[in-house]
């Protein structure tokens, strides 16, 4: 539910973060929920990291970009 709620803001994070990390990544396709968009950009983000940094587990990717707060109620986007 946490994540649901704070979905669109994940969207946009995740969107620029994934843009900062290859300014070319690959496509990100529109749906019909935020909260799809928003999981779908964070695996666009996960992989554009794994371009530039080598492999690492998609879970520690997040946890890393969103310094813990992923499921926090109140995530500070810094």
């Amino acid at each position: 539910r946490r994540f649901n709620t704070n979905a669109r803001r994940w969207r946009v994070f995740f969107t620029r973060l994934a843009v900062d990390l290859d300014p070319e990544p690959e496509p990100i396709s529109a749906h019909e929920s935020v909260f799809t968009d928003a999981v779908e950009v964070i695996g666009v983000a996960a992989a554009a990291a794994v371009r530039r940094f080598g492999p690492r587990p998609a879970w520690q990717f997040v946890a890393a970009a969103t310094a813990g707060q992923f499921l926090s109620p109140h995530p500070s986007l810094g």
